[in-house]
């Protein structure tokens, strides 16, 4: 049987509801572990202020665990939000947007936990709680990897991961190779992924983390190996082991609620090495333990397993009373629980010979199949329909004369012909269209260089009448024997220069960084042209100034002409101000100054002159390389003195 469902669609379905029990198992700031639910109601009933926010944050927890109730724990989460807002308690604020961002993940709206993980993030930034980065980092990546953004999601996990190291946090280290994990079983790079796997290991045994967290870790581990073995006795092994060091923590802890999980575990170990008896046994042990209230998932697996059983053990009354079982479990309305018990069917009833169930169960399997992905269904489902008709028949097929064999071979001959044929041509095809594309990859790549090139030379254009105007002023401070402002004049006026020369070789430099060159070049003009100006930065919603990237030198000009038109006739009160904001995924500033036209000029206001082509030629340059628009704008005042100038840029970060 060829199978339909594609792993990246099983974990894009199934990867949050598996990761939920670590995100709460790592949020473990308000919870009270050996409390019942009615001492957490107590407790939200008596306290007040932050007490009453832990108490909130608590009780949605102890439903979201024991109850697998995410209504409760968004519920619960919002009140707790809405008091710690209420409070300015920041800290408080941070768990809140954590825990609901942990409650819609769960329910799979993926975009609205990035909301709330993101509010964390801000706050946890602007307040400095670096305790609170690694954790809230590593659930980003576990978002983004669900929105199926694998390349976001490794990013915020690997900085997750930074900060978790930093401030010797394993059990979020351990929990970030955790999602590493996972990610690239996404990308079915087998390698990596285990190779994450025994990271998150070894830092929860190397280092005292609680038992729950290696527990888990534990759990993660036997459970992939058993997913890969396929009859592999190396892995069969692996899986062994943790399922044994898992289940004596559980022992230890007396964990009753996760008994029935190892159980299913060794039941599937015990299946893949073909001790059905054992396994039976495991199973059984397995459904005896199950609780009522959230016991489908495990309960559907369990009678799953019991089925197989019996079909290897060829007892086909049991099976099929095992399949009749499974078809009133509340589970299969989730679709892909449908669709495995439908696979599931197929083969048993094949096997017993019952053509008619199998056919059904067959056409079910396809329908949830077309449900379950977005390829080309009909397409798919005719292809599949005909390969099992004819695995059907193979029976009557068998019962051919001899010279119905002799044909079919001829036939199957020259199938085969074809078959090389096309192969030998697609090959031809491929390589023909590697070669054209590694020669266009090759212009492209010339383009850009020259391309860089050029923008080097734009950004080495620095207004030589400054250069000028700065010497001639030294030069007036040195002959009236100002040594102090000379010296002081001379030491900025050679960090511009090494800024600016450095800026040649630089493509991009972080807003900090263009800031400082600014303030420079500023308050050296400000001594040639005492008492005429001062001017301000603004950093609107505490934009990132030491991430985000924008192209070296593009405000100087902008600034230069302010100074040299704008101020020209002024004596005192000249101001400019530079505001940086985020706008969606671009990047606005805004540079502005309250300058006078000049007299002789009967045109629209402008100090812009030269400086309007080079910065034309850096804008579209940078559009060229990142394939998003950049621009800018040049306002009058609209009848007021002062010029503004709004440049937009793409959104970059370091």
């Amino acid at each position: 049987m060829i199978e339909l469902l594609s792993t990246k669609n099983i974990i894009r379905n199934h990867m949050y509801k598996f990761i939920l029990p670590f995100f709460l198992s790592f949020a473990t700031q308000f919870s009270f572990s050996q409390d019942t639910e009615a001492s957490l109601r107590k407790k939200v009933a008596q306290s007040k202020d932050t007490s009453l926010v832990s108490a909130y944050l608590s009780l949605g927890r102890f439903y979201a665990v024991n109850h697998n109730q995410t209504d409760s724990l968004i519920k619960y989460s919002k009140k707790a939000l809405l008091l710690s807002q209420k409070l300015k308690e920041k800290k408080y604020e941070v768990f809140a947007n954590i825990r609901l961002g942990v409650g819609y993940f769960n329910q799979g709206d993926f975009v609205e936990g990035e909301k709330y993980f993101l509010a964390a993030s801000k706050i946890a930034k602007k307040e400095k709680f670096n305790e609170h980065l690694a954790d809230v980092n590593i659930k980003l990546g576990s978002v983004y990897t669900c929105l199926e953004k694998p390349d976001k999601g490794i990013h915020f996990t690997i900085k997750g991961a930074k900060y978790a190291e930093k401030a010797q946090d394993y059990e979020q280290l351990s929990m970030a190779y955790y999602n590493l994990s996972y990610i690239f079983l996404g990308r079915s790079d087998t390698i990596k992924r285990l190779n994450y796997l025994q990271k998150a290991i070894r830092t929860v045994e190397k280092y005292k983390v609680k038992d729950e967290t290696v527990q888990n870790m534990y759990s993660f581990a036997w459970q992939t190996y058993l997913e890969l073995s396929n009859g592999n006795l190396n892995y069969l092994d692996s899986a062994l082991l943790y399922l044994d060091k898992g289940m004596e923590i559980v022992e230890k802890n007396n964990w009753m609620h996760l008994k029935p999980s190892y159980y299913t575990g060794y039941s599937g170990l015990y299946f893949a090495r073909g001790k059905y008896d054992e396994s039976l046994k495991m199973t059984q042990e397995t459904i005896a333990l199950l609780r009522p209230t959230n016991a489908h998932a495990i309960k559907f697996n369990a009678y799953m397993r019991m089925a197989e059983i019996y079909d290897r053990k060829k007892n086909k009354e049991m099976a099929y009373a095992y399949l009749d079982t499974l078809a009133k479990n509340p589970i299969l309305k989730d679709d892909y629980h449908a669709w495995k018990l439908a696979k599931a069917s197929v083969k048993i009833y094949k096997k017993f010979g019952s053509t008619d169930l199998a056919l059904k169960a067959f056409e079910e399997q396809y329908r949830l199949n077309a449900k379950l992905n977005e390829a080309d269904r009909l397409k798919v489902i005719s292809e599949l329909e005909t390969k099992y008709q004819s695995e059907l028949k193979d029976a009557q097929i068998a019962q051919l004369n001899q010279q119905k064999k002799i044909d079919e071979l001829e036939i199957d001959k020259k199938r085969s012909q074809i078959f090389w044929l096309f192969a030998i041509g697609s090959i031809i095809l491929l390589v023909v269209a590697v070669i054209i594309f590694f020669l266009r990859q090759r212009n492209v790549k010339q383009s850009v260089q020259i391309l860089e090139t050029e923008q080097r030379l734009n950004r080495a254009r620095m207004e030589p009448h400054f250069f000028f105007n700065a010497l001639s002023s030294i030069q007036t401070y040195a002959l009236n024997e100002q040594s102090p402002k000379t010296a002081m004049m001379l030491s900025k006026f050679s960090k511009i220069m090494r800024q600016s020369l450095e800026s040649t070789y630089s493509e991009m430099v972080t807003i900090e960084e263009d800031e400082s060159f600014l303030v420079q070049y500023m308050e050296l003009q400000k001594m040639r042209h005492p008492g005429v100006f001062d001017f301000e930065i603004t950093n609107v919603d505490a934009v990132e100034i030491d991430e985000i990237l924008v192209p070296s030198m593009l405000l100087q000009p902008f600034i230069e002409n302010s100074i040299e038109h704008g101020f020209k006739n002024k004596r005192e009160g000249g101001l400019i101000q530079i505001i940086y904001q985020k706008v969606g995924d671009a990047l606005s500033i805004t540079v502005k100054d309250n300058g006078a036209m000049e007299p002789e000029s009967s045109e629209p206001k402008t100090h812009i002159s030269r400086a309007v082509q080079i910065i034309k030629d850096r804008l579209y340059l940078l559009t060229k390389l990142t394939h998003k628009a950049a621009s800018y704008e040049l306002f009058d005042g609209k009848g007021e003195n002062g010029y503004q100038v709004n440049l937009t840029l793409p959104l970059m970060f370091k």
